[in-house]
Order: C-alpha cells, then sequence, then structure tokens
C-alpha cells in the first residue's frame, strides 16, 4: 500500500489493516511507527527450494492484486501462470526457474516449470510465515 495514503490513516485503522494482511497488532502507538511495522511485515522474506533452486518470496509480492487476481482466475492461461510467476518471483527468478528446466537441446520442460510454480504455492515455509 501507497505510504502517503497510510499516513492519512487513523492509527486504529492501520491495526486494522495490519490484521488484513496477517501482520498482527502493531505494538507501536504512533501511525508512523505502525507504518513501519506494516511495511515490515509485508517485507518478510522466506525461502522455498523448488527444483534444485533457492526462491525467495516475499509476503508483498503474494498479496500483489495482479497475482490474487490470476491465482483467482479458473481459465488462467499458461501464459497468465508465467505472467503470475515473474511478478510474484520477479524477473531473474523466473529467469532461473527456466534456466534449471532447460534441456541442453533447448527444450524448456514445462513439468519442470509448473512444478516449481506448485513448490512455491504450496511450500509450508509460505504457510507458517
Amino acid at each position: 500500500m501507497n505510504t502517503e495514503y497510510m499516513r492519512r490513516m487513523s492509527g486504529p485503522e492501520l491495526d486494522e489493516y495490519a490484521a488484513l494482511i496477517g501482520a498482527g497488532a502493531p505494538r507501536s502507538t504512533s501511525v508512523e511507527g505502525k507504518i513501519e511495522e506494516i511495511e515490515r511485515a509485508r517485507a518478510h522474506r522466506v525461502t522455498v527450494r523448488a527444483i534444485g533452486l533457492e526462491l525467495t518470496v516475499t509476503k508483498k509480492s503474494l498479496s500483489d492484486k495482479r497475482v490474487t487476481d490470476l491465482l483467482a482466475k479458473p481459465d488462467r492461461t499458461d501464459r497468465e501462470t508465467e505472467e503470475m510467476m515473474r511478478t510474484m518471483l520477479g524477473d531473474e527468478q523466473f529467469g532461473l526457474i527456466v534456466e534449471a528446466a532447460t534441456d541442453e537441446d533447448g527444450t524448456v520442460d514445462n513439468a519442470a516449470v509448473a512444478l516449481a510454480f506448485a513448490k512455491v504455492m504450496t511450500s509450508d515455509e509460505l504457510k507458517t510465515s
């Protein structure tokens, strides 16, 4: 969420937002302190092992509306799944997945890419973060 708009929120409203995103109740009583705690929670990173890679995912990227909209889409295409993964992991990490899934002859193993996606989305690390 845009920090400038968070500064316009009341303390109780920031508490509600923190609870909604799973950050718990901020300990701080000041608006700036609450915002810092919320930003720290959103930046929380977890590492997920998938197809021989250590992938880093942030809470912020998982709650990106572009990601959640595509996750909820029942007829999501492979391109949209790739877009979602790129948004969630970033171009560099997605590139590593494609590199790991590419055979010596240049064939990109779609099953390996799908496995990486499934490992990220079902990881215990994300469930408990």
